[in-house]
């Protein structure tokens, strides 16, 4: 004979249900981490592959930084990227050449209300793994 009172079965029920929730939350944050570390080195990848294995990490991380910025933002400007880099007008133009070059950026639009982008060849090859 079950000697709880039915408040207390929906009481457990909440808890069971409770920490399968958390559960499926902890399941969901890995699968975001795993999808996150993989769009990581799919952009090194794309880094090493297309400009040069040989560039020193500071300029990795800069040409890093750019790439996932307009992988999730689409488009920027180059005061925009300036401010995501956090350096200096003249070393983000060599970086942007770099990625022009690579055909893995490119500009769109006027000078003046214009923006860069990356390449469908690009996104396709971080959607692929390519």
């Amino acid at each position: 004979m079950d000697t709880m009172s039915e408040s207390e079965h929906v009481s457990q029920e909440s808890e069971h249900v409770n920490f399968e929730s958390e559960h499926v939350n902890l399941k969901d944050e890995h699968v975001n981490s795993v999808l996150v570390t993989a769009q990581i080195n799919l952009i090194y990848d794309l880094i090493d592959k297309n400009i040069a294995k040989n560039i020193n990490e500071p300029v990795k991380q800069s040409i890093f930084k750019i790439i996932s910025f307009l992988l999730n933002n689409n488009s920027a400007n180059g005061n925009m990227l300036a401010l995501v880099l956090g350096k200096g007008r003249s070393s983000l133009t060599r970086h942007l050449k770099l990625l022009r070059n690579t055909n893995i950026i490119e500009f769109i639009g006027s000078n003046k209300t214009g923006g860069y982008c990356l390449t469908k060849q690009a996104k396709e090859r971080l959607q692929t793994g390519g």
